[in-house]
C-alpha cells in the first residue's frame, strides 16, 4: 500500500499492551501497525516498552496536510457508541513537528467517530486518542487516518494500534487517562 510518502504494512491483529486498566473491558483489537519500508530507528532507549520505532521523513510541501498520511481500514463490524481507542508512540525529530489522527467514515462526508492533534516533542511519547462511534459501520467502512503533511518534518512511530472497547460507561476523556496512566507506569 502507498499513501502518500508513507508506505505501511499491515502485519495482523494483536492485543494492546495496556487494555488491562482496571474498568476498561478488554478490547477487540481493529488494526495494530508496524512500518516496513522506512529506516529503522537504532539505538532505542533501553526503558521504552517496545522495540521497534521507523522514522518518517515528511519531504514535501503539501496543500492538504491529508495527502501525506498513514491509513488503514478497520477491518471489523463496529456498533454506535462502542469506544474506539488509538494508540501509539511517536517522537519529532525536528521542530514545531505536527500530526492530526481521525477514526473516521470511509466515505464522504468523512465524520469523525475518535479524532485529536498531536505536537510530538523531543522524547518519545505515548499517545492515546478515543471517541465513541458515531453510528453503526459494517467491516471496512471506517478507517484510521494519520495525517502527516504539516510541512518538512521527520517523525518517528511504533506500534499504531486501534481497539473497539464496545458498549461501556467509561466517557473517551476518562479512558484516555486509565490508558496513559497504565503506559506512565510501565515506563
Amino acid at each position: 500500500m502507498r499513501y502518500g510518502i508513507l508506505s505501511l504494512l499491515c502485519v495482523g491483529v494483536a492485543t494492546s499492551s495496556v487494555c488491562a486498566a482496571d474498568a476498561l473491558p478488554k478490547p477487540v483489537p481493529l488494526v495494530n501497525h508496524y512500518v516496513a519500508d522506512y529506516p529503522k530507528i537504532s539505538p532505542l532507549p533501553g526503558n521504552l516498552p517496545f522495540t521497534k520505532a521507523v522514522k518518517a521523513n515528511i519531504t514535501q510541501i503539501v496543500d492538504e496536510p491529508w495527502k501525506v498520511r498513514i491509513l488503514q481500514r478497520l477491518p471489523q463490524a463496529v456498533k454506535k457508541d462502542d469506544l474506539l481507542v488509538v494508540e501509539f508512540w511517536t517522537k519529532a525529530f525536528t521542530s514545531g513537528a505536527k500530526l492530526y489522527v481521525q477514526v473516521q467514515e470511509r466515505r464522504s462526508p468523512w465524520r469523525p467517530s475518535a479524532k485529536g492533534s498531536v505536537e510530538p516533542g523531543d522524547d518519545w511519547q505515548h499517545v492515546v486518542i478515543a471517541g465513541k462511534a458515531i453510528g453503526d459501520f459494517p467491516a471496512n467502512e471506517l478507517e484510521l487516518v494519520v495525517s502527516l503533511g504539516y510541512g518538512k518534518q521527520i517523525l518517528g512511530f511504533s506500534d499504531i494500534e486501534v481497539d473497539n472497547y464496545g458498549h461501556t460507561a467509561i466517557s473517551p476523556e476518562d479512558a484516555v487517562k486509565q490508558l496513559q496512566d497504565a503506559a506512565n507506569t510501565k515506563k
